[in-house]
């Protein structure tokens, strides 16, 4: 089974990305340690929340998007006092859906 590709591309979040510095091979002093590892793509970082402490805050997905730094894809959330946080996207989480973290959310 492979999961549907998504045909719209969404730009990331910019307040929630950060460049990736390439290393291009190089160790701690600067000389080349790794042979054939010059220029890549520029990668943006995108900020994961993995503490999840925005307690009690209802959120809704707002995109659901791929990462080039991990293997599985991301959700933006919008929460209602209208801050952005990226999360692991889980299972059957869809564009729309409500999601709440904190004492007061369901847990299956």
């Amino acid at each position: 089974m492979s999961k549907a590709s998504f045909s719209k591309t969404h730009e990331p979040e910019k307040s929630l990305i950060t460049i990736l510095k390439k290393k291009s091979g190089r160790d701690s002093s600067g000389t080349i340690s790794v042979r054939h590892q010059g220029g890549r793509q520029k990668r943006y970082y995108r900020a994961i929340d993995f503490k999840r402490d925005k307690k009690d805050v209802e959120g809704v997905v707002a995109t659901i998007e791929y990462d080039p730094n991990r293997n599985a894809r991301i959700a933006l959330i919008k929460y209602l006092d209208g801050e952005k946080r990226y999360i692991l996207e889980p299972k059957n989480l869809n564009v729309g859906d409500r999601i709440l973290s904190g004492s007061g959310s369901e847990q299956h």
